[in-house]
């Protein structure tokens, strides 16, 4: 089956599990069973941080829409003569709720987003510019870095038979001397 000659979708389907016939293997790398089970172990995490995310977006998205909604539109002198129309992102808006968390995610990924920050400032003023910078801030800073760090706490937990004591293993990652505890003396 060359992917060239399928049109079908139980052809693609096909394609799809022969693709995936690399996840036999992932049982004979121990490293990879690792990642999996301190993925899974740290999904608990991962979903609050997901779930704030989501929250972050919904109340940005809102307010874009109740600010916006409607005034995003082709007919837009200042928006019809610009890099956004050029460009065709006139799905990135937010005269609707979906529209406004597609343009959320766009800017969390960086995707252009000087195109349309740049384009709306001109459009509708500066306050547009320093809510997308508070976006920014908030999610791409803040819940990023968070998210981040859990990942990288995730990496650290050891496998079930090791002791393990997390001071040790960041004065072995950090190579810094044993801390002297404080005294009254001191």
């Amino acid at each position: 089956l060359g992917a060239e000659s399928c049109h079908s979708s139980a052809c693609r389907a096909l394609l799809l599990l022969r693709g995936l016939r690399v996840l036999r293997c992932l049982h004979k790398l121990p490293s990879m069973q690792k990642l999996v089970l301190q993925t899974y172990h740290a999904l608990g995490s991962f979903t609050s941080v997901a779930g704030f995310l989501f929250i972050v977006f919904y109340v940005f998205a809102q307010f874009g829409v109740a600010a916006l909604g409607g005034k995003i539109r082709t007919s837009n002198p200042i928006l019809a003569n610009s890099d956004y129309a050029t460009n065709d992102f006139w799905a990135l808006n937010f005269n609707d709720f979906l529209s406004g968390m597609l343009l959320l995610w766009a800017q969390l990924v960086n995707n252009n987003a000087n195109v349309w920050v740049t384009d709306f400032t001109a459009a509708f003023g500066q306050w547009v510019w320093l809510c997308f910078l508070a976006f920014d801030l908030l999610c791409g800073l803040v819940i990023l870095n968070i998210l981040l760090a859990l990942i990288i706490d995730a990496m650290m937990v050891p496998d079930s038979d090791e002791e393990w004591d997390r001071e040790d293993q960041l004065r072995k990652m950090f190579d810094t001397p044993s801390l002297q505890p404080l005294t009254e003396e001191h």
